[in-house]
């Protein structure tokens, strides 16, 4: 299959796949990807809970200069009749990454990830570590032992109120224009390290019109804090990934925490580790040029 890139709008386009893997109830499952284009050697780029792949726009477009770029989106922004109850851990996601691999691409690629895409593209490593030449893990959530334990304790009703899953339930989602929802998101302060440039790319490609003529959530706030909710224990499986790993930082993250970051480097200390400073959880939309610069140093020397 060949697809062309416009610098202005990507194509999206879909698979069609039947896997055993994937908890549907359909027969045939549809993965929508965006093919950014771009010459050299493919990289898959796995977004972040919440962040669709467009929002990292920036970065795409420093790393098409020198790789073909593709982006499969996750579950919670398939067009299909996707259910919460369908994804019970984020295992999940790295069985779509794999089947979408397998069918589409048809060679090693280099894998990299934000945040939970950063664990699905891990996880789908561990599996299957032909499919890689090597990965670019940006702040992947590794979070401490002590509270991937109380997630793992706690029925649905009290995670619920998790401060992140509380906060993601009641975030405002509708407004009467994309400049209402650009100003009420540069208010916040998760997003004040983020140009206005990189901030619109996220409202261009986060929100949508609905029924009512209101601008949307593309990525509803009931699957973002769903997914929030299913945080892997990573621990007993960061040793065993045979494909080479880049792992970045942001230095000032709350959501790889510095000593989750240190264990993680004690563990395996054969792959290499980034920390960017002056940056968040957000890295890749705060700093896309040292991102990229780290990137396109791995697979010059790989």
């Amino acid at each position: 299959m060949a697809y062309f890139y416009s610098p202005i709008t990507p194509v999206h386009c879909g698979i069609k796949i039947k896997s055993k893997k994937q908890i549907m109830k359909s027969e045939m499952d549809i993965i929508p990807f965006t093919d950014f284009g771009g010459k050299g050697s493919i990289i898959h780029f796995s977004h972040a809970n919440a962040l669709p792949p467009k929002s990292y726009r920036q970065l795409i477009e420093l790393l098409r200069q020198n790789h073909h770029v593709i982006a499969s989106d996750h579950r919670p922004i398939w067009k299909s009749n996707q259910k919460l109850d369908d994804v019970v851990n984020w295992h999940v996601f790295a069985d779509d990454l794999i089947n979408f691999l397998d069918a589409e691409i048809k060679e090693p690629v280099y894998g990299a990830g934000h945040s939970m895409g950063a664990v699905a593209t891990l996880l789908a490593a561990i599996k299957r570590p032909d499919l890689f030449k090597a990965l670019i893990l940006i702040e992947p959530v590794i979070l401490p032992s002590h509270i991937v334990l109380l997630f793992s304790l706690l029925p649905a009703f009290l995670k619920r109120r998790i401060p992140i899953i509380k906060k993601a339930l009641h975030r405002p989602d509708t407004w009467e224009s994309k400049q209402e929802a650009f100003d009420y998101h540069r208010s916040k302060k998760v997003f004040q390290k983020l140009t206005d440039d990189a901030l619109w790319d996220y409202i261009e490609c986060g929100t949508e019109i609905d029924a009512n003529k209101k601008y949307t959530l593309t990525y509803s706030k009931q699957w973002e804090a769903h997914c929030y909710a299913l945080f892997p224990n990573l621990w007993s499986l960061l040793d065993k990934c045979s494909v080479p790993i880049l792992g970045i930082r942001g230095e000032e993250s709350d959501a790889l925490m510095p000593s989750a970051w240190q264990r993680w480097k004690r563990i395996t200390p054969q792959h290499q580790f980034v920390e960017i400073p002056k940056t968040s959880h957000l890295l890749p939309l705060e700093n896309p040029k040292v991102v990229s610069e780290l990137i396109l140093r791995l697979t010059s020397e790989s």
